[in-house]
């Protein structure tokens, strides 16, 4: 390694440099933390400067040719869990990566009601 480790939470690099290691994926948060941490993150969409995920995702669930049970799972869900089938099929239609799903449930887990 070029320097000395910063920190306990960093990892080696193999380019011999130091990158912060990343907060592990937490299975699932509450009701609460995961539709704030959806409110919390930009989603693009023309016309719409400040639209965000969870907006993408109530108009997705709104959508007549979306499940009925899936808009139930939504409007009942106590708990966002990272296996919800209704939950990842909405993050496929919307195009959001595997990277872009940890970081929100990693977003979530850091909110406190």
């Amino acid at each position: 390694m070029q320097t000395p480790r910063p920190g306990d939470n960093f990892i080696a690099l193999e380019s011999g440099f130091w990158a912060p290691a990343l907060a592990p994926v937490p299975f699932s948060v509450s009701r609460y933390q995961g539709r704030e941490a959806m409110r919390l993150t930009p989603f693009q969409k023309e016309g719409f400067p400040d639209w965000t995920l969870f907006e993408a995702f109530e108009e997705l669930l709104n959508d007549p040719a979306t499940p009925a049970y899936y808009r139930r799972a939504w409007d009942e869900l106590q708990v966002f869990e990272r296996g919800s089938a209704m939950l990842n099929a909405a993050a496929d239609v919307l195009g959001m990566t595997q990277a872009r799903r940890d970081d929100l449930f990693r977003l979530g887990a850091t909110l406190k009601a």
